[in-house]
């Protein structure tokens, strides 16, 4: 009925021109790439916001002995 080895766009078989072009294994390295980079920058972020590492430092008192929370925070708060 119809000839599937020849280049004519008419006398290709339905079957042959139903298939899905295949990926190139250069695009699927692009998309892991490109993941990748994103889970590493989100995973900074977080463990910057885990740990508190936003750069703001609060102010350090020294605990003398007989001190209590409450009279340190009176006093500095």
């Amino acid at each position: 009925m119809f000839a599937t080895t020849s280049r004519h766009p008419r006398l290709v078989s339905a079957r042959s021109t139903a298939r899905q072009p295949r990926r190139s294994s250069r695009g699927r390295w692009d998309i892991l790439l490109k993941v990748t980079v994103l889970a590493l920058l989100v995973g900074a972020i977080m463990t910057q916001v885990v740990l508190g590492t936003s750069g703001t430092t609060g102010p350090s008192v020294v605990v003398q002995p007989g001190q209590t929370l409450w009279g340190i925070a009176i006093r500095h708060y």
